[in-house]
């Protein structure tokens, strides 16, 4: 659980070793792999070159033992991150059914459903498996705490936390998750950064606790300082996996927004950021016939869309965002069919996270039910929600349809002064040095 990402780097030398010292060890190639795959989320590594230098040892390992867990547990993240999911899926469950008590593999199968399938509720039923299997797992029951974080129960997420980070208080990662559970579970993202800035101190190149620094600032209406953070990550990590998408990204933040569309436009497709980019690129891309490009391919990568009469979604808050832009293109009756459709899947599942409430407001507002939009949204602001019309998503598409009308005003004015609240608690903290000081590195 203490495991930093400077921890995988130093470890792969000596793995390495160990495999020039016996080609036929089958564990140390499926170690060396889980080294070099780990390097992807704690380090920031480009996902292309990480996966190229794991592959010949997965593939080796299982050349050597067609049936070794480590090396098959490595096989499913390699294929996760090369977008496969279903392969991945595959290799995760064939552990299972050669050793049903094996706990990597149900956190490997956890870790798919919750990231990739989007689907926490889904990941939780593995992650309590591995704690079972493995009691003194601090790291399973992290993982748990993360997924229950994401269906609502932060209650016991945050009870989780609190006692693995009394465990072990110099673990990074246990501070990551506790900010996270503070920040998503219940909309305290001083308590959040607090836990991060101490996450930073403890492992300063961990990419992963720069980012959602960076987007807990923008939440609470900071942009400058969201800004700091995404520099010093790119300053930190120059070579990061998305260092391009990142600068593109600061240049949106910062209004330079001829910067922003030059990057968008080479994003990769596979990148996790390309739908957010894409998203940004149909608002501000001057050409119309560009804007109308980067809607098409936002609109391909979400195949439910293209259904005639779609029932459900699978990814229910992307369908809100298109669908408010269909609207604003004149295709009103396609976009309430998808909305309708978001909402049976928003307000049957995904009500009790209360971020989902910005989709159910946009939804109504698509369906032009301003009465139930301005329940929703008054329901997010009485359950603590903070409010920051940035550029972000949701947030910005509610203001730009709302932004006048008086009972919405007051509630967004309730909302950004709770957001201003935690940061003048924030600059208090730092004032009287209770905040972790950021390491004084070579960036």
């Amino acid at each position: 659980a203490k495991a930093s990402s400077q921890d995988y780097l130093d470890a792969i030398p000596l793995l390495q070793k160990a495999v020039e010292l016996d080609p036929n060890y089958a564990d140390a190639h499926a170690l060396l792999a889980n080294a070099y795959i780990s390097r992807i989320y704690y380090g920031g590594a480009p996902v292309e070159r990480q996966i190229g230098l794991a592959r010949p040892h997965i593939e080796r390992a299982l050349e050597i033992d067609a049936f070794n867990e480590d090396a098959l547990v490595q096989s499913g993240m390699m294929k996760r991150y090369l977008h496969q999911l279903d392969e991945a899926k595959a290799a995760f469950l064939k552990v299972i059914e050669i050793n049903p008590n094996y706990t990597a593999a149900h956190q490997g199968l956890g870790i798919l459903m919750q990231w990739s399938y989007l689907d926490a509720k889904a990941a939780i039923p593995h992650f309590r498996q591995a704690v079972k299997l493995d009691p003194l797992s601090l790291h399973a029951k992290s993982q748990l705490a993360d997924a229950l974080k994401g269906t609502g129960e932060s209650d016991e997420a945050l009870a989780i936390m609190q006692e693995l980070v009394r465990k072990e208080p110099d673990s990074a990662l246990f501070q990551l998750n506790l900010g996270k559970v503070q920040a998503h579970g219940f909309k305290r993202y001083d308590l959040a950064i607090k836990a991060m800035r101490l996450a930073y101190a403890l492992d300063p190149k961990n990419s992963q606790v720069m980012l959602d620094i960076s987007r807990f600032y923008e939440d609470l209406n900071a942009p400058a300082t969201a800004v700091w953070w995404f520099e010093r990550l790119l300053a930190a990590m120059p070579n990061q996996e998305y260092a391009n998408e990142i600068q593109s990204y600061v240049h949106l933040l910062n209004g330079e927004n001829e910067k922003a569309i030059e990057g968008i436009r080479s994003v990769d497709t596979n990148s996790v950021w390309y739908p957010y980019l894409q998203y940004h690129l149909v608002l501000m891309d001057p050409n119309e016939t560009d804007r109308n490009s980067a809607l098409q391919r936002l609109l391909a990568m979400l195949p439910d869309l293209r259904k005639p009469e779609p029932n459900t979604l699978e990814f229910p808050e992307w369908s809100v965002l298109c669908a408010d832009l269909l609207y604003e293109r004149g295709e009103k009756e396609r976009a309430q069919r998808i909305v309708k459709a978001a909402l049976n899947v928003l307000n049957k599942d995904r009500m009790f996270v209360i971020n989902y409430y910005h989709y159910i407001t946009l939804s109504q507002l698509i369906l032009e039910d301003r009465k139930a939009a301005l329940e929703a949204f008054s329901t997010y602001i009485e359950n603590g929600g903070l409010w920051s019309a940035t550029v972000r998503y949701a947030q910005g598409a509610i203001d730009r349809k709302m932004n006048g009308d008086p009972e919405y005003d007051r509630l967004a004015a309730i909302g950004a002064a709770r957001a201003r609240k935690q940061l003048e608690r924030i600059a208090a903290w730092e004032e009287a040095g209770e905040l972790a000081p950021i390491p004084d590195i070579n960036l």
